[in-house]
């Protein structure tokens, strides 16, 4: 019943909105604050809800991306109603910045484009980089609502095991703006990752916009310079 309650709260409430605290929720169902709080940390660690000191529980609707994840985006977003649009991919020269990457030999990349939905709403814009010599005709793959690791591993026995990400952020440009759909300079993060095989041979490179109207991103990595993500406050 309680877990119902808190439920309906969050589905008539706004992302970010704050839910009234456990002794009010105690009091209103009348049922022991122990019984609140095993809810709401069932809630939280579905991610429905945040807690943080002196600002007490939030509503959270957004869907939470761990940029660093070696898993591709469509593993991060599993169950999640997500759609692919695989807009167009083509041959071309290969860029300056990326000549260290793919080698001075290279002359010619496969660039893939493509667009992620969530419940219809776009929220990635990503440009994709690989070389087709390795990957033959992956530029004749429909990747409408496919992953790309998923056929690197099943057409071409390749699966992307490390790499490292750049991070920042911009405006949005008019191209980036009509295929996420957001208004003019509209803040946007960009990941640019540079992904390698076991052999230590580059395999692709992708840069995404993404949209924060529905996500929220955080950072997580294990043994990396001892970097790692904070745990979340715990319902108090």
């Amino acid at each position: 019943m309680v877990e119902e309650y808190i439920r309906l709260l969050i589905k008539n409430g706004e992302d970010g909105q704050g839910l009234p605290s456990q002794r009010d929720i105690a009091e209103k169902l009348e049922v022991s604050r122990t019984t609140v709080k095993s809810a709401l940390l069932h809630l939280q660690n579905e991610g429905q809800i945040t807690s943080q000191s002196r600002r007490g529980i939030q509503i959270n609707k957004k869907k939470d991306v761990n940029l660093l994840s070696m898993s591709s985006l469509s593993d991060e977003l599993a169950g999640e109603n997500i759609t692919i649009e695989h807009m167009d991919s083509r041959l071309v020269s290969v860029p300056k910045n990326l000549r260290d990457f793919f080698g001075d030999s290279l002359k010619n990349i496969a660039e893939i484009k493509r667009i992620r939905y969530r419940n219809g709403v776009p929220f990635s814009y990503e440009i994709t980089n690989i070389d087709e010599n390795k990957f033959s005709d992956i530029t004749q793959v429909n990747l409408t609502n496919k992953s790309l690791y998923r056929v690197l591993k099943e057409s071409y026995n390749t699966v992307p095991v490390y790499g490292f990400e750049n991070i920042s952020a911009t405006l949005a440009t008019d191209e980036i703006r009509m295929h996420l759909d957001v208004a003019e300079k509209t803040s946007l993060y960009i990941v640019e990752s540079f992904n390698f095989a076991k052999s230590d041979q580059p395999v692709e490179h992708t840069v995404q916009y993404l949209s924060g109207e529905n996500f929220k991103y955080h950072f997580m990595a294990k043994d990396i310079l001892g970097y790692q993500k904070e745990a979340n406050d715990d319902i108090v």
